[in-house]
């Protein structure tokens, strides 16, 4: 309740502070805000970002950013006052995650453009209005909610799977739907660049292209802190598989990493998601949205729900879990490396769920989201 009260608060704060900057000029600028980084350096490298006098990205987490005359970089503080004016008199906003202060924005000039990328191809997990906590939030957090969802102009979506779940999420109309896939993932419509990717990421790593790489990226666990807590037997499978099998660990950075087994590496720092999924051979997941990604790639993904029944209840998802995965679905190490030594795997199943969850990812998604910018 003490929570609710103080974002009613701040919202109410935000939305006069916003009303009140309308006497201000407008400015030929857009303010970015990012929890992740990535949709936003595929952005501001765009050329129609250089005809705007300022690009300014607060972001809440250290990310190397392209850099450009005209962009600067910030701190992302719910409380700053030179965040809140910037987007006040900023032209467009655009955001890959929730941030508090959507709720004030409603006060914003009616010709500003607001655009949400998000952050993930796809949803396994309930977020939004299907949250499990929803239902049991009081009546004034669930209307603060909607009201702040209907501030967002666009939602950027890749396909019509997404579309549908984001009106069910957001409780948004198809008018708010910019179709059109997350701008980072024209990373996957360039042959040649995944390509040059893939190889250098294998040169530098000192792995040859004959050697299959096994991706396990899994979603963060709150109860997993150290290599020994995760449920997968990473020590049999380097052990039953042939030598020229290697398990890539893409883990929460919050992970410790100590006595990494031959055939192991550890891809969970200072390598992007592409890089790393361009030279992924096999890409074992969960409840992540990496496999909705990864399927651009067209190559094998499993799924490993080992606590399914207790994720369900804690955390919630979308749908039923065999409507939003692949029919590879493995609950042990043994269903894994069975299912690994015998190829069992189908292509045209793998291009029917890419096609599912990437169908608008056909051309230069960034250029589609710039030109909605005023």
């Amino acid at each position: 309740m003490i929570k609710e009260a103080v974002l009613r608060v701040y919202n109410f704060i935000v939305s006069r502070f916003f009303l009140f900057a309308r006497l201000l000029p407008l400015k030929n600028s857009v303010v970015l805000l990012t929890s992740y980084g990535d949709n936003i350096n595929y952005i501001i490298q765009n050329p129609k970002l250089r005809y705007y006098n300022e690009v300014i990205i607060y972001t809440e987490r250290p990310y190397e950013f392209k850099y450009y005359n005209n962009v600067t970089v910030y701190s992302h503080s719910n409380f700053n006052l030179k965040e809140l004016y910037e987007i006040s008199r900023a032209k467009n906003i655009i955001l890959d995650n929730h941030f508090p202060v959507l709720g004030g924005m409603n006060t914003l000039r009616p010709y500003v453009t607001v655009i949400q990328t998000w952050h993930a191809v796809g949803a396994v997990k309930a977020f939004g209005l299907a949250d499990q906590t929803f239902n049991h939030r009081p009546k004034r957090s669930k209307d603060r909610f909607q009201r702040t969802y209907q501030n967002i102009d666009y939602y950027v979506s890749g396909s019509k799977t997404m579309s549908e779940i984001f009106k069910k999420v957001f409780n948004i109309n198809d008018d708010k739907i910019l179709k059109t896939s997350m701008p980072r993932l024209d990373f996957y419509n360039d042959e040649a660049v995944i390509k040059n990717t893939n190889d250098c990421l294998r040169k530098s790593l000192n792995i040859s292209n004959e050697t299959i790489i096994i991706t396990y990226a899994p979603t963060y666990r709150e109860n997993q802190f150290n290599v020994n807590d995760i449920h997968l037997d990473i020590e049999k499978m380097t052990r039953v598989l042939p030598n020229n099998y290697i398990i890539a660990l893409r883990l929460h950075p919050t992970v410790e990493l100590n006595n990494i087994l031959k055939n192991v590496i550890n891809l969970s720092k200072g390598y992007s998601l592409e890089s790393v999924l361009s030279m992924t051979d096999i890409l074992i997941t969960d409840y992540s949205s990496v496999g909705f990604e990864f399927s651009n790639l067209e190559r094998p993904i499993i799924y490993y729900p080992y606590d399914i029944d207790d994720y369900k209840k804690e955390k919630g998802l979308i749908d039923k879990y065999e409507n939003l995965t692949t029919s590879n679905i493995a609950y042990s190490t043994d269903d894994i490396i069975q299912m690994i030594k015998e190829n069992q795997f189908s292509i045209d199943e793998i291009r029917k769920f890419k096609h599912q969850w990437n169908e608008y990812n056909h051309t230069n998604n960034t250029n589609v989201l710039v030109k909605v910018l005023k």
